[in-house]
């Protein structure tokens, strides 16, 4: 009697996943590792503030991806979803709007390629896709911006309050630290700045900490990014007024 192999087949479910990322990339090779990077730094800025305003207050399940990359190329293929659990959508190209376009112009640009590419995945796939296009909407009536707060922390004893302020754009990321005594600004600078990629500031900072009169930034292995010693600008404080 033959064996219905299909009995003993083991059966793949698809995983469900939580949409974390989004990335808009140009998708086709031999162009120059400059050029690619220039225009993911272009858009960075917007993808960021999707994933934070709009994925991570979601927390939507997809059916087997956690990102999805929106590929500008001169042959697009049907979506497929990859081995790495990345939703592949491919685009057509028009790199000649794209390189006579700067500032505001580029960043709708990005903007309606980015819509563009979330409305063919929505064909296929279950994605927020109303959700996006209403935080990419909020985003320009916004003027753009993509401020936030990533770590606020109060020493109560000492009267101190510390707070990481972050800020993005299309030409690089700050990082700025404030501090007050008793309500009084102590220190206001921006402490760290880079190309506007997560790759490129996301390990340099973790956490806010106080050792005696020293209040320092510190990365996720305890190294200072930035440190300050409170004693002396309580001086300068207490001369200046």
């Amino acid at each position: 009697m033959p064996i219905d192999i299909k009995r003993f087949a083991i059966q793949r479910e698809t995983p469900t996943m939580i949409l974390k990322s989004i990335y808009l990339e140009l998708g086709d090779p031999g162009l120059s590792a400059e050029y690619v990077y220039g225009f993911r730094k272009s858009n960075r800025f917007i993808c960021n503030y999707l994933e934070r305003e709009c994925f991570k207050r979601l927390k939507y399940k997809t059916s087997g991806f956690a990102r999805v990359v929106v590929s500008l190329t001169a042959r697009p293929k049907a979506v497929y979803v990859n081995s790495c659990q990345v939703a592949c959508v491919g685009i057509a190209d028009r790199r000649d709007e794209y390189d006579h376009k700067t500032g505001e112009a580029l960043t709708l640009y990005c903007i309606e390629r980015l819509k563009e590419g979330l409305a063919e995945l929505a064909v296929v796939q279950s994605i927020p896709d109303r959700e996006l296009r209403s935080c990419l909407d909020s985003f320009v009536s916004g003027r753009f911006v993509n401020e936030w707060v990533h770590k606020k922390r109060k020493f109560v004893a000492q009267s101190i309050e510390a707070t990481l302020f972050c800020s993005m754009n299309q030409d690089a990321f700050t990082l700025r630290l404030k501090v007050t005594f008793k309500r009084k600004v102590l220190f206001d600078e921006i402490i760290l700045v880079t190309d506007p990629g997560e790759l490129a500031f996301k390990y340099r900072f973790n956490e806010i900490e106080l050792s005696g009169d020293m209040l320092a930034v510190v990365d996720k292995w305890s190294k200072p990014l930035k440190s300050i010693c409170l004693s002396e600008l309580l001086k300068a404080q207490a001369a200046g007024e």
